[in-house]
């Protein structure tokens, strides 16, 4: 039986790994993207290269007419979808205490909204007795205040506290988990550098990769008997 999963910043940076740590459970993949059309026909073109079967779907997330119809735009070889990670986010720098209401809008609907509108959707088109699953990213820095990213912060506690809740609310039909990841990638337009500066910093004393996030989507697909968790990826940074 074919399995689909739908991963939202597919085609980029954590999201892309997370697409790559599905087809090792065989599953075919739906690639949500927006502005990163290249980078997505790239990683088709790798796709290809390893005949595994995926659909690409360019979506702007921070338009709520394009997010309530994404599920009526799926092919009919990729229905139903199993597994859906809610990965693609917003990260801007001028988020802070001064600049409030700059990106209040776009933050919220990329961060919070699309997530729930996939989630409700995902829920209507799962039928059958099957695994289903929704798994969304979030931040292992919500354990602690700051005050910086204050409207990024707000969205993902937002996210955090749909996915308990959904946990509860979805089942037993569908499993509902989160990872937070902490200093796995330099955010874009930084190097290699800015992550080992973090590195003394965090108690483990070095920072993550890719491939522990991969390993935490192995495990939540793997263990059926799991739902309402949310794993921590970050060496112990934000304890």
């Amino acid at each position: 039986m074919k399995k689909t999963a739908m991963i939202t910043g597919g085609a980029i940076r954590i999201g892309r790994a997370l697409a790559e740590a599905c087809v090792v459970h065989q599953y075919q993949l739906i690639i949500l993207y927006n502005s990163s059309q290249q980078e997505a026909l790239e990683f088709s073109k790798h796709l290809k290269s390893s005949n595994i079967n995926h659909h690409l779907m360019q979506c702007d997330l921070s338009l709520q007419d394009q997010v309530v119809n994404v599920f009526e735009n799926i092919p009919d070889d990729f229905k139903p979808v199993d597994l859906l990670i809610n990965s693609a986010s917003v990260f801007p720098e001028t988020d802070d205490w001064d600049n409030i209401y700059e990106n209040w809008e776009s933050i919220l609907a990329i961060n919070s909204f699309a997530p729930l509108a996939l989630c409700q959707q995902f829920a209507q088109q799962a039928k059958a007795e099957q695994d289903y699953q929704i798994i969304n990213l979030l931040d292992a820095r919500l354990n602690h205040v700051q005050v910086e990213r204050l409207v990024y912060r707000w969205s993902k506690q937002l996210l955090k506290h749909m996915t308990l809740d959904l946990a509860k609310t979805l089942s037993p039909k569908i499993r509902v988990n989160g990872i937070a990841p902490g200093a796995i990638l330099p955010p874009p337009g930084k190097g290699k550098d800015h992550l080992n500066r973090l590195a003394d910093s965090i108690p483990l004393k070095k920072t993550g990769s890719v491939e522990q996030l991969k390993r935490a989507v192995d495990y939540l697909i793997s263990q059926t008997f799991v739902t309402g968790e949310i794993l921590t990826i970050d060496g112990g940074e934000f304890l």
